[in-house]
């Protein structure tokens, strides 16, 4: 998604945030960093970037709907308009990431706040200012050559590939609140913080996430049929999503008449618009009927595609075709079967 072999990094600004529960407060730093050496510069470009791999974009807003009033938003537009400002706003933005950091679980780490030149994004070169927060550190020993043997020291720093917390915010689309990259490796017993309390981000309506949202408004329909009627059984299931995803990829657009036509048994379309607008109720997301469906975002949810029946914990049938080829049963004795009809094994 993101080329950034012509990418250059400056400034560069470091800050230590403690954990909000215990006081720790924030250590500002009074300068920016530098980063003369181009072997390190390539390693802090890697380490930063290398986990935004989907387009999934987000934008700017606030609780009055209104992304001006957004902090972030504020900041991101005077650095784009001067750059050196950026270390300013780091410090205020480090504290403002403190002040939202008070739930018990959310660690202490460092944050990083840099200026990318010439980010390479979808075909087109954009500058972006990128928020970092690594919470993880890792131990290595270090091997120290003396004339006569080798000494083995420990130290501690940043690992590659490990970085916990991060946005890129893409100069582009301002009047939208920015197009925005998100990195979260929280757990999912942690406060949904950095998205939600200190970005203040909301998902773009756009291809990808209409799709995204589309596939699993599908597949939470089909999973709440299940448990509220007998006559849905697991396979009529995975026959839903089976035909859904032959729908999503072999269409370049999305026409929700059409799309109910094809997956469903006719008479379903009013009882899924219900669930539908009570789902996009209570996601505060609301999707419209026609959009071009982004084929990464298929393939970003293929899992949910996946057509597996498991079978106490002996068996598990994976479906990939045509549901009429497998038949679903009880003997008389209580017990279930499925029959299998094949042409040939392999």
């Amino acid at each position: 998604m993101i080329n950034y072999i012509s990418a250059r990094v400056s400034p560069f600004s470091i800050h230590r945030v403690g954990k909000y529960a215990e006081s720790e407060g924030v250590d500002l730093k009074e300068n920016v960093s530098n980063i003369d050496n181009e072997y390190i510069h390539e390693m802090m470009l890697k380490y930063l970037l290398t986990g935004f791999k989907e387009p999934e974009y987000n934008a700017f807003t606030f609780s009055s709907g209104d992304e001006t009033e957004n902090p972030l938003f504020q900041y991101a537009a005077e650095i784009f308009e001067d750059r050196s400002v950026l270390h300013v706003h780091s410090q205020k933005i480090a504290q403002y990431l403190y002040n939202n950091s008070q739930h018990p679980n959310i660690k202490s780490g460092d944050f990083i706040m840099c200026y990318f030149e010439d980010l390479l994004i979808e075909d087109e070169m954009l500058d972006a200012i990128g928020i970092f927060k690594s919470e993880t550190q890792t131990d290595i020993l270090k091997l120290i050559e003396e004339s006569h043997a080798y000494n083995v020291d420990v130290e501690s720093g940043l690992a590659l590939g490990a970085l916990d917390k991060g946005c890129l915010i893409l100069n582009t689309e301002k009047s939208s609140g920015y197009k925005i990259c998100v990195l979260d490796k929280s757990n999912k017993s942690d406060a949904v913080f950095w998205s939600r309390d200190f970005l203040n981000v909301t998902a773009r309506r756009d291809e990808y996430h209409f799709t995204s949202h589309y596939i699993q408004l599908t597949k939470d329909y089909v999973e709440e049929k299940r448990k509220h009627s007998d006559n849905f059984t697991k396979d009529d299931e995975l026959a839903v999503m089976n035909a859904s995803e032959k729908f999503f990829k072999s269409n370049e657009s999305f026409n929700e008449p059409e799309y109910l036509e094809e997956i469903f048994e006719t008479g379903v379309a009013s009882d899924f618009g219900e669930f539908k607008r009570e789902s996009q109720a209570s996601k505060g997301f609301f999707m419209e009927p026609d959009f071009d469906i982004s084929q990464a975002a298929v393939k970003k949810n293929n899992g949910i595609f996946k057509s597996v029946i498991k079978l106490d914990k002996n068996f598990s049938l994976y479906i990939h075709g045509d549901r009429t080829k497998i038949e679903r049963g009880e003997d008389q004795f209580g017990r279930k079967f499925y029959k299998l009809y094949y042409e040939e094994e392999k």
